[in-house]
């Protein structure tokens, strides 16, 4: 057993047992390296990988292998769900050499850290056209003895590479494709329009009319290139972009990747057509697919959409849920008895034996269940047909056979059940736990449902008590938590995505708290993390006061979740309106134009980008719902899709200014020390009427005459859905 054992990283421990003297990253494996002059070794994954899984088995269990390790390096493993700093600096590094990256990354460094070669899987013995691993520990030993300047020369360069404000660079490269006309100019509605058009054109040209979703396999969720569609859908009313969201989305949940028996959704598919998955469940695609299943929901009223979404969500709770569901757990592994997706693919005997003859024939005609199979002699489910063509194939009512598969897929769940499970990571992310609370928000605020409320509070209550530092006015959070103690300082995206998530769940609770501490870690992060150095809008991925980052580097791209600069981008715009700070919509602003060309020309890698430059060139809706039955409005507000919308609720705490300032939620967090100063509300101001409910409405610096109900609130924001 190594040094891993006293770690509580689900990946970490896997590697306990592994003959390599495996250390966690920290100052004793560093202090080693410089002591001994030996390079790092460092090797980064997470517990859902299964190449990971795969290397280990092949490489780091092989004791021949193990010992090269041992005597040439120090050798590191790091979780890179604990550590996304690191793994972005050395993924970065290895990009940088080979052009390509991915887990398992094994990165090879000096003792202070400083990468200077790298790459992914490496098979033990020469496969596929890759080296094997001896040889490459071999050749990069023989490096460090005998060109050792030349090493050093390349790790000072790469370093510089990383911390090259990538933002400029890639703007510098980009922005000589772009004509004159398609740059952004916030008050110009001819280049503005010019610019979204441009981005719909590079995102429809990656569109895959066939099968849905973006490009060819492996085929990922896109998220964030969904939301934006339908983003811009409520924006220019064009049908066909909002179709192909809606196609997308039904497609994957009709597919293999959705798992048709417990919810939720796969990493991503190996194949164009959404059948076969990667079969690992990570948190976070789940939460952000609830999102724009939401979406769709409220655009087109597909009930099949937000059935999927609470078919997600009940996952995430059964299957993720930690701590009473008050938080989610990280991932589940894609492999069981070591093979991947044993636990979620069948024989048809098996099926026919646990449904019988008759269910069973109708069954496996809906999921395409043969005997052969559909992958390696088994079958994964899925429906090639909608429920109103399998009926009529069958030869029933839609309503009767979507009853009968509800039932079958009852009974093949509780005997899925007695398998052997999938391993579960354990780890609870502060980031990804801010956006299951946006995803539970959005919910709560389609469905109106309570127990999605409850859960919301919850969910806001654990976070902020489990991953808050003290003293508790200070605001520095911690980013992971595992078996009862919490770890590591967060980094940018662990706060970018909570203030997002507490603004999402204000906009539903209307508890001004939420608000109160959005801006208080708003003005945090403004603080800690911006660039005094360079004058950069952009923000560092690492806090200031974090004392083991090798390098401080900021990141951009918009990946398998939105990047913690995109995210502040929106949350700066959307906390102007709530506080009426200026000076962060034009910070907002500055960090879109940064990377405007980007944006512009790889909408893909930018797509939380893209919705914030359309937000900044789209009308925003500042409503009030003022007056005794402002919560009841209020609620029917947000069964619209309006995610243009900054709305707040003043109700009677609010009845004049006096009884405002004093008893306000704001004043008495000042005074349990919850938050430092006190925060006015301009929106709020002046509204209220104590027998009378209104909303009123603001837009393009304008404001209109206070309607009483839902059907006139339409009317005045030209609302066609």
């Amino acid at each position: 057993m190594n040094r891993l054992a006293n770690q509580t990283s689900p990946y970490l421990l896997q590697h306990a047992h592994n003959p390599v003297n495996w250390y966690a990253w920290g100052d004793e494996a560093l202090e080693v390296a410089q002591q001994t002059n030996k390079p790092l070794l460092i090797s980064i994954g997470y517990a859902a990988c299964h190449w990971c899984h795969v290397m280990e088995r092949e490489c780091f269990e092989n004791e021949q292998i193990a010992a090269i390790m041992n005597e040439y390096f120090v050798c590191i493993k790091i979780d890179r769900e604990e550590r996304p700093d690191l793994d972005q600096i050395y993924m970065d590094a290895v990009q940088a050499i080979t052009g390509s990256g991915g887990w398992p990354l094994n990165c090879f460094a000096t003792p202070q850290g400083l990468p200077f070669y790298g790459g992914t899987y490496f098979p033990p013995t020469p496969r596929w056209g890759k080296p094997d691993w001896p040889s490459v520990l071999l050749h990069m030993h023989n490096a460090w003895q005998n060109q050792n300047e030349v090493v050093l020369q390349q790790a000072n360069q790469i370093a510089a590479h990383i911390t090259t404000d990538t933002a400029l660079k890639i703007n510098s490269n980009e922005a000589n494709n772009l004509p004159s006309s398609a740059h952004y100019e916030y008050n110009n509605e001819v280049k503005n329009a010019q610019t979204n058009q441009k981005i719909a054109a590079n995102i429809a040209r990656q569109f895959d009319t066939q099968a849905g979703g973006f490009g060819s396999a492996p085929k990922f969720p896109s998220t964030m290139a969904i939301n934006w569609l339908q983003l811009y859908y409520m924006t220019t009313l064009r049908e066909s972009l909002l179709q192909h969201a809606s196609f997308s989305l039904q497609a994957m949940s009709s597919g293999g990747i959705c798992d048709h028996l417990g919810g939720g959704f796969a990493r991503y598919a190996v194949d164009k057509y959404w059948i076969v998955p990667h079969f690992e469940k990570m948190l976070y695609d789940n939460a952000l697919l609830i999102n724009v299943l939401i979406q769709d929901y409220l655009i087109t009223k597909n009930e099949l959409m937000l059935q999927v979404a609470e078919q997600t969500f009940s996952f995430m709770q059964r299957d993720l849920g930690g701590t009473e569901n008050a938080a989610f757990f990280a991932s589940i592994d894609a492999d069981s008895e070591g093979q991947e997706g044993k636990f979620y693919v069948w024989q048809k005997n098996e099926i026919e034996a646990i449904l019988g003859q008759d269910k069973a024939q109708i069954y496996c005609q809906c999921y395409n269940i043969t005997k052969q199979g559909n992958w390696e002699g088994t079958n994964i489910l899925h429906l090639t047909q909608s429920w109103e063509q399998l009926a009529k194939q069958t030869q029933t009512t839609q309503t009767h056979l979507q009853t009968l598969i509800k039932q079958c897929n009852q009974q093949l769940w509780l005997h899925r059940a007695q398998r052997a499970h999938p391993a579960l990571d354990d780890k609870i992310i502060l980031a990804w736990n801010a956006l299951a609370i946006s995803a539970t928000a959005a919910l709560a605020a389609a469905t109106n449902n309570n127990y999605y409320h409850k859960q919301l509070q919850r969910q806001i209550a654990f976070v902020l008590q489990v991953f808050k530092k003290q003293p508790i006015n200070q605001w520095q959070l911690y980013h992971v938590y595992t078996k009862g103690q919490a770890a590591y300082c967060a980094f940018l995206d662990d706060y970018a995505l909570l203030i997002a998530a507490l603004i999402d769940a204000y906009q539903v609770l209307f508890d001004i708290e939420l608000l109160e501490n959005a801006k208080a870690l708003t003005e945090h992060v403004l603080q800690n993390f911006a660039d005094q150095n360079t004058g950069s809008p952009l923000l560092f991925y690492t806090p200031i006061y974090q004392t083991d980052a090798v390098l401080r580097k900021k990141e951009i791209y918009d990946g398998a979740t939105p990047s913690g600069n995109s995210t502040m981008a929106l949350n700066l715009l959307r906390m102007s309106f709530f506080t009426g700070n200026i000076s962060w919509r034009q910070q907002s602003l500055q960090m879109v134009q940064a990377v405007e060309a980007a944006i512009i020309e790889h909408p893909a890698s930018f797509g939380q980008w893209a919705t914030v430059l359309l937000q900044h060139t789209t009308t925003i809706f500042e409503i009030v719902v003022s007056g005794p039955n402002a919560l009841t409005l209020a609620a029917e507000i947000n069964t619209l899709y309006l995610p243009n919308k900054i709305m707040m609720v003043n109700n009677s705490q609010y009845k004049d200014e006096e009884t405002r300032i004093n008893n306000s939620p704001e004043s008495k967090l000042k005074k349990s020390g919850k938050i430092t100063e006190t925060q006015n509300w301009p929106l709020l101001d002046g509204r209220y009427h104590p027998e009378e409910t209104h909303i009123y409405v603001c837009h393009n610096y304008a404001c209109q005459m206070p309607v009483a109900d839902i059907y006139a609130f339409k009317k005045q924001i030209n609302y066609s859905l």
